[in-house]
């Protein structure tokens, strides 16, 4: 499956569900949006019908958020996390 294809299921999951969050999800770990740099790293947190929650770590220490529209996470997050988070969505829209 593509990308994109997976996050059109994504989205549609967290449509009949609403917001959730990684916790939530019970994810094994949060998605690496991105390393930026020692000991920083950016997570997928949360995940709306629109946009992903981004947390900014510093040595676990949160110092930042923001979101991302589906549109911009494409080309960071790989096949593997989309899968695994379109997954767990499924599972818990089951309960």
């Amino acid at each position: 499956m593509i990308k994109k294809e997976i996050l059109q299921k994504i989205k549609s999951v967290i449509e009949r569900v609403g917001y959730t969050t990684a916790g939530e999800l019970e994810l094994d770990y949060s998605p690496i949006y991105k390393s930026i740099g020692e000991n920083i790293i950016a997570l997928v947190e949360g995940f709306g019908s629109e946009t992903f929650d981004i947390v900014v770590y510093h040595n676990d220490i949160e110092i930042d958020n923001f979101r991302i529209e589906y549109d911009e996470i494409m080309d960071t997050l790989c096949n593997v996390d989309l899968e695994d988070i379109l997954e767990a969505l499924e599972r818990y829209s089951e309960n």
